[in-house]
């Protein structure tokens, strides 16, 4: 028969919530073990004469709190009893690490009884009920894996020192205003009950101990901005009746001008090298995605999660090497997105893949993205070396539209850019960036030009082309 380990939660203060059941459990125990005999309802027990044995002589020889509770586990499990209780402060279901791994180790037997919970001390203390605005329990000492919800409740335990206070600060100012009041609490329930209300930015300044909590009542969406709900919810009151009467008007249709130009100015700011901008930039084609989405939410088409689901089950599926049991062939990843794709949109023929691209693409980028499928199918130059001959067919075309005087320049122009366009391509030149720089190219010499000119007391517009082709040359020389 194996060993059995009754698991008991203490409560807040066993003296006066310590439940019944845990009381006779802790009465009628062969042994008991304390997590720790620091704790409010320690001289509870001695009164009533239960003997117990502490774990607090193993918190000053390891070397970390996993470490720590890995330890008591083992010593509990390990006890040479047929049957231990294994007591913790407050609920052995919040922020009992021990005590999880004990009720999960199949070499034992377990029951849990539990007792108030410092999140039962919550509520009662501030006189609200739980689930009118819902609430998240957060463990101090686990920071990195899980955020706060100010659209609830948020309550964080074992903030037990200054140091932890103060990575606390820093991590809820990422999702909180430094200016949001929040609650201090300690030994709820109990003859020392603390409960202060202050500022998040003085929260590394205050006296703080084993007992200390973090209380956070839900927050207006105008205070948390940084999380996608309330930015979503800013949103939806701007298209309210008591909103913005721009934003309320707008449609699918009306925005698509202001996407494009949001797009263009990323890349603006890419170009620059300048993260503020770029982080602004974004801030705005965010905002252009968030109002697509509430308009859309209005109509019962989709909302925002839809969104963010169907981009995280795309991903999901065309990275099958990443998240199923498919072997990449080599680095070639290109293929199976192709693959993917082709599937998910049903094409049944290669040309198929060229129709669907859209129209509104720039016309460069249309070029490249239709030459870029078509060789998908193998349909392609060998080389760039053939590409170019192409080049010079088309401009021979074209020169002879020229003299002939017929209608067909207009097509013979868009082939020579078509063909151009090919061989970049195949030389790995973004047609359209090389374009852009051309352009701005174009523009620094035009301005040393204009310099030049007005330095000698000239006009621009009346000076003759064999004058003008000088300075533009002195120009170039002055760039380099």
């Amino acid at each position: 028969m194996s060993k059995e380990v009754i698991i008991l939660g203490l409560g807040l203060n066993p003296k006066d919530d310590l439940t019944l059941k845990a009381y006779k459990t802790l009465k009628e125990a062969k042994k008991v073990y304390l997590r720790t005999e620091i704790h409010t309802g320690i001289n509870f027990l001695k009164k009533e004469n239960i003997e117990y044995t502490s774990f607090d002589y193993l918190y000053e020889k390891e070397e970390d709190f996993d470490g720590l509770y890995k330890k008591i586990a083992e010593k509990v499990i390990n006890a040479p009893y047929d049957s231990v209780v294994f007591a913790v402060p407050g609920s052995c279901v919040y922020a009992e690490k021990s005590a999880v791994m004990i009720a999960n180790d199949k070499r034992v037997n377990t029951r849990i009884i539990n007792s108030v919970s410092f999140v039962d001390g919550v509520f009662s203390s501030f006189k609200t009920d739980a689930l009118s605005m819902g609430y998240k329990v957060m463990d101090a000492l686990s920071l990195d894996s899980q955020k706060p919800d100010p659209n609830s409740y948020t309550i964080i335990c074992q903030v037990y020192d200054k140091i932890i206070a103060s990575e606390l600060k820093l991590k809820l100012m990422d999702f909180y205003d430094e200016e949001t009041d929040i609650y201090l609490v300690s030994a709820l329930t109990t003859d020392e009950e603390s409960i202060k209300e202050i500022k998040l930015y003085d929260l590394d300044k205050e006296e703080v101990n084993h007992l200390s909590s973090v209380v956070i009542p839900p927050v207006d969406y105008k205070k948390s901005l940084s999380q996608m709900d309330s930015f979503m919810e800013l949103i939806r009151f701007l298209r309210s009746d008591d909103g913005c009467p721009w934003d309320r008007k707008q449609t699918h249709e009306s925005l698509k001008p202001h996407l494009l130009e949001e797009c263009y100015e990323v890349l603006d700011a890419i170009d620059g090298d300048d993260d503020y901008a770029l982080m602004e930039e974004l801030g705005d084609v965010l905002l252009q995605v968030v109002l697509h989405c509430s308009i859309a939410e209005e109509d019962s088409a989709f909302n925002l999660y839809d969104v963010t689901k169907g981009i995280g089950e795309k991903i999901i599926r065309r990275h099958p090497y990443v998240f199923s049991d498919v072997i990449l062939d080599g680095d070639d990843t290109s293929k199976v997105w192709r693959d993917t794709k082709k599937e998910e949109k049903k094409y049944e023929s290669y040309t198929d893949t060229l129709t669907s691209i859209p129209k509104t693409f720039p016309s460069l980028m249309y070029a490249k993205k239709v030459q870029k499928r078509a060789g998908d199918a193998n349909f392609d130059f060998e080389s760039y070396r053939e590409s170019l001959d192409k080049v010079y067919e088309e401009l021979e075309e074209f020169k002879n539209e020229l003299k002939n005087n017929t209608d067909g320049l207009f097509e013979e122009a868009g082939d020579i850019l078509f063909s151009i366009v090919n061989t970049f391509r195949m030389l790995d030149i973004d047609s359209e960036a090389a374009l852009k720089k051309s352009s701005e190219k174009f523009i620094d010499r035009f301005r040393v030009v204009e310099e030049l000119v007005n330095a000698d007391k000239l006009d621009l517009i009346e000076i003759n082309s064999d004058l003008l082709d000088k300075y533009w040359k002195k120009s170039k020389n002055i760039l380099k």
